[in-house]
């Protein structure tokens, strides 16, 4: 397990395997979301919705239901994300490369 994230009353786990999983109050798992190829190295909140930042320079959009909204590619010579940042409603990220990237 790589993040951590309280939603409503359920908590988000993103692990390298490049699963999300959704755990109840219990440890109930009560869903498994894919991401892709990517492991799951963050989590942020941002309105309704959560991001997640993958290792492979993808961020998802995903409601808090886990069903995916988006998923973009960072494109060009980015690094793996490994941080994520809400700031007066839009997003950013911080990959490995000491790169900030505007998410629109």
């Amino acid at each position: 397990v790589n993040c951590l994230l309280i939603v409503g009353d359920n908590i988000w786990s993103g692990g390298a395997d490049s699963r999300i999983g959704i755990w109840n109050k219990k440890g109930e798992n009560v869903k498994v979301c894919e991401t892709g190829a990517g492991g799951v190295m963050c989590f942020a909140p941002l309105d309704d919705t959560i991001w997640s930042a993958l290792d492979d320079k993808h961020v998802c959009m995903w409601n808090s239901n886990g069903e995916c909204l988006r998923r973009t590619h960072a494109g060009g010579e980015v690094g793996f994300i490994s941080c994520l940042c809400p700031f007066k409603g839009t997003m950013w990220s911080g990959s490995s490369d000491h790169n900030l990237h505007l998410w629109e």
